[in-house]
């Protein structure tokens, strides 16, 4: 382990029953793990497929790959159990890690269902490295929120070099602890563990089920990450302000954050810093110092390698650098889409100001024309979050035959607030241009609990257009 001979009483783990685990018995723990994976036959570069939630057993596995050069694919835990295998096997992985433990001889191991997957493939397996020689060191689904989701490869180099600039942004040390309350199958909970790792620091796991307000309560983290409808829960619920305000950084992100929201958190005092990033760019692309009230009327992040972004002529956002992912992997081959240059196009939009500050306007795919005039379906989002009991909102496209389409809203909202498209209507007009304001609102599809990171955009326009 990185931090065990620099500072070894310096804790690694803490527990969800709140033990502290300092550096030097975690990395014993993580040196017990690695010889469990070889004596299993798990070799440098094998890919394991993991399903189960974070853990103390979780982490020191995902801490005993890297060590020994294993590959990490963590499965959406929101698939269907019966999935899991299928999509192991699709990624030529050598094992797939459940969430149940296999007793007192596992070595803290969760347990493992160990199928012949490296047998089933044809062809041989992708070289384990990018044509740069960095190692892999997991594979993550991206959002897949307006098409199919793609396979991302990160390397030791992507990880190290984007946790290396967070933590200059945003100040990490050994005794701080960065609450790990967002999925592991999801960048930003790969990313708290990169970052901790790097700095010396503790990763908080919290209860698998449990509230998140509890959870930071217990766990009493001095680093935090949230996505916008995480911290208007945590906002709403009594003292959840208060509990927040013990935090010395709230790292924001994961999708357009409503201006009310920032003011509200702004305005309790809270340490909020505003990112934009994305799976494949290891996390992070630009961070905010910590808001001040006199930044919300036009809110910013500064690039985190300032020179490794721009924005090109049609306004979309491109990236490259160390950080930048090593490419997608399809069947067993790594395809890197960036140009001669090396730059990579995000499919998102935005500007940077003269300030400097990079500032998101939304999706190129997500953008559709009503009438001759381009509707961005996040602008029309934030304003419709900024009405009180609006907790969810979508905006897509529904084909028209007078105007080629026209914006239907998806709304999830409080459970006593009333239903009236007509007063929402003119609350948009104040600040929308027509042909933005929705012609429709639906009620949110019962079968979505809400809070997700992104949600595809394709299963709400089948839904609208019918």
């Amino acid at each position: 382990m990185w931090t065990a001979a620099q500072r070894p009483d310096a804790p690694a783990v803490l527990t969800p029953e709140g033990s502290a685990i300092p550096y030097d018995n975690w990395a014993r723990r993580v040196a017990g793990v690695t010889r469990v994976l070889q004596d299993r036959g798990i070799r440098a570069g094998d890919r394991l497929a993991l399903a189960a939630p974070p853990s103390a057993a979780v982490v020191a596995l995902l801490h005993a790959c890297w060590e020994q050069g294993a590959v990490i694919y963590p499965l959406n835990l929101r698939e269907p159990r019966h999935r899991w295998p299928e999509r192991a096997g699709e990624a030529d992985c050598a094992a797939l890690v459940l969430d149940e433990e296999d007793g007192p001889d596992a070595g803290g191991v969760p347990q493992w269902r160990v199928d012949d997957f490296r047998g089933r493939a044809e062809e041989p397996a992708a070289d384990m490295e990018s044509p740069d020689g960095a190692q892999w060191a997991v594979v993550l689904h991206t959002s897949g929120s307006s098409g199919a989701p793609k396979r991302a490869v990160l390397t030791r180099m992507n990880l190290t070099a984007n946790a290396y600039v967070s933590n200059e942004r945003i100040p990490l040390e050994p005794g701080d602890r960065w609450l790990l309350s967002l999925p592991l199958y999801h960048v930003s909970g790969i990313g708290v563990l990169w970052r901790c790792l790097l700095a010396g620091a503790c990763v908080a796991i919290p209860e698998d089920g449990a509230p998140l307000l509890d959870a930071i309560r217990t766990a009493q983290p001095t680093h935090l990450s949230l996505v916008p409808t995480q911290l208007q829960r945590l906002l709403a619920a009594p003292s959840g302000a208060a509990t927040l305000a013990s935090c010395k950084a709230i790292l924001l992100g994961g999708g357009p954050i409503p201006p009310g929201l920032l003011q509200r958190a702004v305005n309790a005092g809270l340490q909020v810093h505003i990112t934009y990033g994305m799976t494949e760019t290891a996390s992070q692309i630009a961070t905010s110092g910590i808001l001040t009230p006199a930044e919300l009327s036009n809110p910013g992040a500064e690039p985190l390698f300032t020179d490794e972004v721009r924005i090109d002529v049609n306004g979309e956002i491109l990236v490259r650098g160390p950080a930048l992912f090593a490419g997608y992997l399809e069947g067993n081959v790594l395809r890197q889409p960036v140009d001669a240059d090396g730059w990579f196009a995000t499919g998102d939009l935005g500007r940077i100001g003269s300030d400097g500050k990079l500032r998101v306007t939304g999706r190129k795919d997500n953008m559709f024309v009503s009438g001759g005039e381009n509707v961005q379906p996040e602008r029309v989002e934030a304003a419709l979050l900024e009405i009180d009991g609006v907790r969810e909102a979508i905006v897509v496209p529904r084909p028209d035959g007078k105007f080629g389409a026209r914006p239907v809203a998806f709304l999830k909202t409080d459970e006593d607030m009333e239903w009236a498209p007509h007063a929402w209507r003119a609350r948009l007009r104040e600040v929308l241009p027509g042909y933005m304001i929705p012609a429709e609102f639906r009620p949110w599809p019962a079968d979505l609990a809400g809070g997700e990171f992104k949600y595809a955009r394709t299963r709400f326009m089948r839904l609208a257009a019918s």
